[in-house]
C-alpha cells in the first residue's frame, strides 16, 4: 500500500491537553485529530467536512528531534463586550510550548485523486490553507520525504518502531536500561460534529529514540511504525 511520508516543523507547537484549565498543557506530538488537520489543511478541505473525508486516512507519526518544554504566560483578554481592550482587565495564563518541534508523518489510504493532489502540494512546498501546530498562531512548515510501499507485520518477537505507539494491539518493552518511556492519554477520533468518540492511549520516547514492541505495525520503506487506526473503525461503535 503507497504511503506519503512527510515531515513538519516549526518554532512552536501547542497541542493543548483536554483536561487543562487553569493552566494549558501540550501533548509532546500532534494527535491524530490534529494530525488529520495538517493534511486538510494542506489539500484544502474544510473544517466541517474534514473528519468525514479522511475517516479511512491512517497515520503514523514518529519524532524527529527530542521534545523540549518552555512555559511562559499568555495575556487574554475580555472579548465579551466586543471592545478587545486591555483597559477592562486580562487574564494571564500559564502556557507550555514546545520549542523546535518536529515530526515526520506517515500517511496512507487516501483516496487516489486527493492521494494525487497532496503529493503534488507537498512536493511544490504549497497549501491550500494554512496548516498550524495545534493553534493558529503557531505556522506548520513541512517538507516532502517520499513514496514508499507499506507491509502490515505482527512481531512475535522484539522488533524497533520509530513511530509514537498506540497501544490497542501492541506491547512495548524498555529498549535499554534507563530509556524513559513517556504514557499518554490522546484523542484518537472525531466524528462529522468534532467531537471525540476516541481516546487511546500511546507510548512514546521523547529524546526520540526506537521503542521496542510485540504485535502488530508496518514496515514503511526501511523504517517499522505503528498506525493509528482510521476513524471509521470506531463510528459503527459510537
Amino acid at each position: 500500500m503507497e504511503t506519503v511520508i512527510f515531515e513538519v516543523f516549526g518554532d512552536l507547537a501547542l497541542f493543548r491537553k483536554f483536561y487543562t484549565n487553569t493552566s494549558i498543557l501540550t501533548y509532546p506530538f500532534p494527535p491524530p485529530t490534529a494530525t488529520l488537520g495538517i493534511i486538510g489543511a494542506i489539500v484544502g478541505i474544510e473544517k466541517e467536512k474534514l473528519f468525514d473525508t479522511l475517516s479511512n486516512v491512517e497515520v503514523a507519526i514518529s519524532i524527529v528531534e527530542p521534545i523540549r518544554k518552555i512555559r511562559f504566560s499568555l495575556n487574554y483578554i475580555n472579548t465579551k463586550d466586543r471592545t478587545f481592550t486591555l483597559k477592562r482587565g486580562r487574564t494571564q495564563i500559564p502556557t507550555e510550548f514546545i520549542k523546535s518541534p518536529h515530526y515526520r508523518i506517515y500517511v496512507r489510504n487516501l483516496d487516489r485523486e486527493l492521494n494525487s493532489k497532496f503529493v503534488s502540494l507537498l512536493q511544490n512546498h504549497k497549501s491550500i490553507f494554512i496548516p498550524y501546530l495545534g493553534i493558529s498562531e503557531l505556522f506548520c512548515n513541512f517538507s516532502f520525504v517520499g513514496k514508499e510501499e507499506s507491509e502490515d507485520l505482527i512481531a512475535k518477537e522484539e522488533v524497533e518502531v520509530s513511530s509514537v505507539v498506540p497501544l490497542d494491539e501492541v506491547t512495548v518493552f524498555p529498549k535499554k536500561e534507563g530509556q524513559k518511556l513517556l504514557k499518554e492519554r490522546v484523542p484518537h477520533a472525531m466524528n462529522s460534529e468534532r467531537l471525540v468518540i476516541k481516546y487511546s492511549d500511546v507510548v512514546l520516547d521523547e529524546e526520540a529514540n526506537k521503542i521496542l514492541i510485540k504485535g502488530s505495525y508496518s514496515r514503511v520503506g526501511e523504517e517499522n511504525v505503528v498506525f493509528f487506526k482510521p476513524i471509521r473503525a470506531f463510528l459503527t461503535s459510537w
